[in-house]
């Protein structure tokens, strides 16, 4: 092999994005991973459709000229950070170090650089700034509820000597009505100790489905006539270890939570299954060792909920009702019982759609002897089908598709319904084999989607999946009993193994 060659090889297979630019904004050079970072099938389609950088592939057209900047100044950069857009129009975090390359003038004739994915990276950074921020609000509020439970002392104390010594009704009933405010105020210091994961508990070996038995009645009756309850709990449940009072805690808050989401009436659906989270599922929650979970699911059919209420949901006093219906610690009180124990609280919603909490606990034998091993994963059968996968989270279609692309299935990917449309049809609707689609997207769903695709191509066969339960989209009439469905988080083999099924049965 001569020295070219070798060169060659190095751009050909390099595992980062390798590129030459000019000035001013056109590609010379990109290798084929590059060309897989942004969307492109090869570099060849890349330099024939990346015709202007600046307008293309830059998310902030400023990000161009900073960077131009540099490259005078400074003749290189090292480590930029930035948004680009790929070519199905999502988003991807990169890192990049680039140099100016000069002729004998001085002048600059082209750059050339290394551009890595750092998406993922950005994404955990996100997730850790968000649990640096509620431990440091836990911190504060646990300070603030400590302080104020000794003022709350005095101030009960003095009400109580004062009902005592009162010689008439009227200074009693005054006294009285201090001693109820200071135990209600009392109250809300102990769900700021929960909060702030200060409060004491008594965990014990507990089963799930004993719990939501107890509650059933008293749920019923709290979230009233006009929303209907259902209940799925899995036969062989694990036990975990935690507080009864304070699971049960936990569940009336998310129940109240789905009342009020649900004013017009709906179904809430309280699931329960065994989980195995493997050290793939866990990076999307850092502080979660992998192993074995309790899941616990409550799904409403209420108006849901936008990204940015979702971002601070788990406050304390944060609330979207009229002011004197909540104190918005409710939320808040679940989340530092399920990290005091241990466990994860994450929350699915689609605004007009509704919302899934998912509760982890650590999963325990009832004897508490070891947990099983686990079951050797068979490898991924292999195909050849056409896929249509509509996924409007990059990442998830992302990395969805490489997977499927590895094991030999030919992958169309679209960012929501719409797009898997006009997709489908510039293919041609009867090559798709099978249909992998969330339920939930812009512009349109999976539901829709498959009415139509299946409506012109009947051989078609559709596989759904959604971060809410199959239970809870299956009851809300989001779609019909029997559907083939795949709940998120999934793992990859599993995601493998249900493409095949689907396709063959």
């Amino acid at each position: 092999m001569t020295e070219l060659e070798r060169y060659q090889s190095i751009v050909q297979y390099a595992v980062e994005g390798i590129f030459q630019s000019t000035p001013d904004g056109r590609y010379l050079l990109v290798n084929p991973a590059l060309a897989r970072m942004y969307g492109y099938e090869s570099p060849v389609e890349m330099l024939a459709e990346v015709t202007d950088i600046s307008k293309s592939v830059y998310v902030d057209p400023t990000v161009r000229d900073n960077f131009k900047q540099l490259m005078e100044s400074e003749g290189k950069v090292t480590g930029l950070e930035y948004q680009v857009r790929r070519k199905d129009g999502t988003t991807i975090w990169i890192s990049e170090h680039a140099r100016a390359v000069r002729n004998e003038a001085g002048q600059v004739i082209y750059y050339e650089g290394f551009v890595e994915d750092i998406t993922h990276r950005k994404r955990i950074e996100d997730q850790l700034r968000q649990s640096q921020k509620m431990d440091a609000v836990g911190r504060l509020a646990g300070g603030v509820a400590h302080d104020f439970n000794n003022i709350l002392t005095a101030i009960l104390g003095y009400a109580e000597l004062l009902h005592r010594d009162a010689t008439d009704e009227l200074t009693r009933s005054r006294a009285a009505e201090v001693r109820r405010n200071t135990e209600r105020a009392a109250a809300l210091c102990r769900q700021l100790l929960v909060f702030s994961r200060k409060q004491a508990l008594q965990p014990k070996l507990v089963n799930p489905n004993a719990v939501v038995a107890d509650m059933e009645k008293m749920l019923q009756g709290l979230i009233g006539e006009n929303i209907k309850l259902v209940t799925h709990c899995a036969a062989d449940l694990q036990h975990t270890k935690a507080d009864p009072s304070q699971l049960e805690q936990v569940i009336l808050n998310l129940a109240v939570n789905a009342r009020d989401a649900m004013p017009a009436g709906g179904t809430l659906t309280i699931e329960t299954q065994n989980v195995r989270l493997t050290h793939a599922d866990v990076a999307r929650y850092p502080e979660l060792p992998a192993g074995d979970y309790i899941l616990l699911a409550m799904s409403d059919t209420g108006h849901g909920m936008s990204a940015a209420v979702k971002a601070r949901i788990f406050e304390p006093f944060f609330t979207t009702k009229p002011a004197g219906k909540g104190t918005g610690l409710g939320l808040a009180t679940c989340y530092g019982i399920i990290k005091q124990s241990n466990g994860h609280i994450a929350v699915y919603s689609e605004e007009h759609v509704g919302t899934t909490f998912k509760v982890y606990l650590p999963g325990v034998l009832a004897d508490a002897t070891a947990l099983p091993a686990p079951k050797p994963t068979p490898k991924p059968k292999r195909g050849t089908e056409t896929i249509l996968l509509a996924e409007d989270e990059p990442a998830i279609r992302e990395i969805a598709a490489t997977t499927l692309r590895e094991l030999g299935y030919f992958v169309i990917e679209a960012a929501d319904g719409r797009e898997a449309m006009n997709l489908a049809q510039q293919r041609g609707c009867k090559d798709i084999d099978l249909l992998l689609t969330d339920v939930v997207m812009p512009e349109m769903g999976g539901k829709e989607l498959a009415y139509w695709l299946r409506a012109v191509s009947p051989r078609t066969r559709v596989l759904f999946t959604s971060g809410y339960t199959d239970k809870s989209v299956i009851r809300s009439g989001v779609l019909n009993p029997g559907t083939r469905f795949l709940q998120k988080p999934f793992p990859l083999t599993t995601l493998a193994q249900e493409v095949r099924l689907t396709l063959d049965n």
